[in-house]
Parts: structure tokens; sequence; C-alpha cells
């Protein structure tokens, strides 16, 4: 992601309303760690692009990279397998968040979730900015993933600009 146009929306929305969307949409299923991380870049790369965050709820440094609390709660049962939707009092966001979540998780989901966990572990990113190791809890700000979201941007492109020379 991180590159396109998105449309600004002044919302910000449940995250059990945005993994719901995130699971209908989903052509193979999704493991709790890819739903984490994409979810996260969702986030970033809405506040990026609008200065809105996506979900209402905050994101945590933990081992794996970084993880939404509730979102985690919810589906550890799971362990490592394809989680199932345990969302059925949600909503699946079906305006113009829900065609943003839908490119997405088409776009990430065939991203392996160490590949993901990887990508967030960036040293430009938020999550490195905050990880302590065996610590939990650490929270990650929206400020901080904002700044993560410019800073890739930035090598983004120069990376191009570099390309067209």
């Amino acid at each position: 992601m991180i590159a396109g146009n998105m449309v600004r929306l002044d919302m910000t929305y449940r995250a059990f309303d945005v993994v719901k969307t995130m699971l209908h949409h989903a052509s193979s299923g999704l493991t709790n760690l890819q739903i984490q991380k994409i979810l996260y870049i969702m986030h970033m790369e809405r506040i990026g692009k609008t200065g809105e965050p996506l979900i209402y709820e905050h994101f945590e440094a933990w081992d794996y990279g970084p993880v939404c609390p509730k979102i985690y709660s919810k589906l550890k049962m799971y362990g490592n397998k394809t989680v199932n939707d345990v969302f059925y009092i949600n909503t699946v966001l079906n305006d113009e968040i829900g065609e943003f979540i839908k490119s997405s998780v088409s776009e990430l989901e065939k991203i392996s979730g160490a590949a993901l966990v990887q990508w967030t572990h960036d040293p430009v990113g938020a999550w490195f900015k905050n990880y302590e190791p065996g610590a939990y809890g650490a929270p990650i700000h929206n400020s901080e993933i904002q700044d993560e979201y410019n800073s890739r941007r930035k090598k983004i492109d120069s990376a191009s600009q570099s390309a067209d020379k």
C-alpha cells in the first residue's frame, strides 16, 4: 500500500468492524498475526493520507510487531491457525472505507505473517521506536504512526527519483 489515492473520510471505526470486513473480503483466510499487521498497515496508511485514524483502538509494541490488544484478546484462541469470523454482532463496512479495506486485504493477504512482521520491524517504524524486548503494553501513538508513514513515503519517493535518473 502506501501508494495511490484514498478518499478522505472524517470517520474513525471500531476495530471489530474493520476486522469483520477484512475477514469478509479475505479470499484464503487470515491468521491473527496477518490480521494484526494488515490492520496496522491500513491504520498507518489512513493516518498518513488523511490525518484520521482508521480505528479508535490503540496499538502496542509487542514481540512480533504492532498489536491491537482488543483484537488480540478476541482472536488469541486461534493461535497460528486461520481465524473464523467471530464478530457476529459487528458490521461489514460497505462504504468507501469498505472498498479501501477490500483492496488492502486483496493486496496484503498474499504476504506471509512472517514477512509482514519483518515489514513492521523496519527501523523507520513506530514499533521499532517503542519496542522493548519482553515488555508488553508500550503504546504506539498515532503521531508516531504518522511519522512512520512520512518516513516510508520519503524512502519510496527517493527510490523513485533515483530510478528515474
